[in-house]
């Protein structure tokens, strides 16, 4: 009946300009003869009603009357429609007013970021050259304690120690080997002290039972000492950039046993010499024959002393600096008296090519190389116990940015769940005891 009253088709509901009338009642509209044919069925009762009201005057202003109110409420109903979309419109700007302060906010607080991110950089480069500083400082002051002021803060190398070769080994080969890099007394005296505290290490581990204490650990969850003695511990894995993230120990594919030593320990006299002369060679005689060394200030880890114990230890192959977590340039030195080849525990160096060096652990041998992707290597398993003292040269810069990106919570979520999935490629379970540092 409604479409009956409307400029529509009564069957499709299609308007137009030559639409046919009802003949009989003058109201129903069709855009063809076929539908008015096919209508009329459902027509004939409205169209003989409407003729009879035709007939009849009230009947027909009722009628005009439905027909007024049915447009009113059709008007009524537009201009609702219209405000509607008006409001949507309205609310459309509102929201994209809202977005552009979003990102000018953001933008601030990005701002913010990168000004904080600065200011923690310019801290930590300040921290390390004061290290490097209360470094020298206390070696100055071991000497006053010791009554030898005629001994220079810079030690200078041995005579048959070529500087320019060794930079130009590093610039070409990415890596270099100094043998008889100490003096033989010297190395023999060091090689002494660090494998009397590997013995005194096993012994006292030896000792220890499920309800003894747990020893005193370094920031980075190493154990360091119990009762004065520094201990060996097994090698962890992972860590993030910072090293500060989940770590996990696992024999079959880092073998060794750590302890971290500054060289200031008792009787550690030897140590101490030997990194006064590891830092003369790369923080003042290569920087200036190395630009890549010369722009930065770098300064040095404390010294890792490994001991792989034999029965086939190994370390699978890594890279020191993945991640750029601040490492620059590895430093080795072994200290393993008459290594054979049947000794096994060979360093293997891979360049970009795949191809390989195997470099023997031999006493007194210094290696150093460049610890990012450019130098990816493995230690082969190795049969009897093999001793080495790895020092790391850090730059401040990239150390700086490794350590306040760490301290981000998405950051260390994201590393925590990719170290887990590492975890579960080499079948550790997560449900481990595992050390995650604040």
């Amino acid at each position: 009946l409604a479409l009956a009253f409307m400029d529509v088709c009564c069957v499709c509901g299609n308007s137009g300009d030559k639409m046919l009338r009802c003949a009989r009642c003058r109201h129903a509209l069709y855009c063809s003869a076929l539908h008015q044919k096919q209508h009329w069925k459902v027509h004939k009762p409205t169209c003989l009603e409407a003729e009879k009201q035709q007939q009849d005057p009230a009947k027909q202003k009722g009628l005009f009357e439905t027909v007024e109110n049915l447009k009113r409420s059709v008007d009524t109903r537009a201009k609702e429609m219209d405000g509607m979309v008006e409001a949507f419109k309205q609310a459309q700007q509102e929201r994209e007013s809202l977005l552009q302060e979003m990102r000018c906010l953001e933008a601030q607080v990005n701002s913010l970021k990168s000004d904080a991110v600065a200011a923690e950089m310019d801290l930590r480069k300040e921290e390390a050259l004061l290290k490097a500083k209360a470094r020298e400082a206390d070696i100055y002051a071991s000497m006053i304690s010791a009554g030898d002021l005629t001994q220079p803060l810079t030690v200078p190398l041995r005579s048959h120690v070529e500087v320019p070769a060794v930079a130009s080994a590093l610039m070409s080969r990415h890596y270099c080997v100094v043998d008889s890099f100490l003096e033989d007394s010297l190395a023999r005296q060091l090689h002494l002290r660090i494998t009397d505290m590997y013995k005194t290490s096993e012994e006292l581990l030896s000792q220890l039972s499920p309800g003894d204490a747990e020893p005193e650990t370094t920031v980075d969850g190493q154990a360091i000492s119990r009762n004065g003695n520094v201990l060996f511990v097994p090698g962890k894995l992972a860590g993030g950039r910072s090293g500060q993230n989940l770590k996990y120990s696992l024999e079959h594919v880092r073998g060794d046993r750590i302890a971290w030593l500054s060289g200031r320990e008792a009787e550690c006299t030897a140590l101490q010499q030997y990194l006064q002369r590891l830092e003369q060679l790369v923080l003042h005689s290569l920087p200036q024959l190395i630009p890549e060394i010369s722009r930065k200030v770098l300064y040095h880890s404390d010294a890792m002393v490994a001991c792989y114990p034999g029965n086939a230890a190994r370390y699978v192959r890594h890279v020191d600096n993945p991640n750029q977590n601040g490492r620059k340039l590895t430093a080795i030195l072994y200290l393993n008296p008459d290594w054979s080849v049947c000794d096994g525990g060979e360093l293997r160096l891979f360049n970009e090519q795949e191809e390989h060096v195997d470099i023997q652990p031999c006493f007194n041998r210094l290696l150093l190389f460049w610890a990012d992707t450019r130098c990816p290597h493995e230690v082969l398993p190795a049969q009897r116990p093999r001793f080495a003292i790895t020092v790391w040269f850090f730059d401040p810069e990239e150390r700086a940015v490794a350590s306040v990106t760490d301290q981000d919570t998405e950051t260390i979520e994201r590393e925590r769940l990719r170290i887990e999935q590492e975890m579960k490629r080499f079948g550790v379970a997560l449900d481990m005891e595992y050390k995650r540092s604040a």
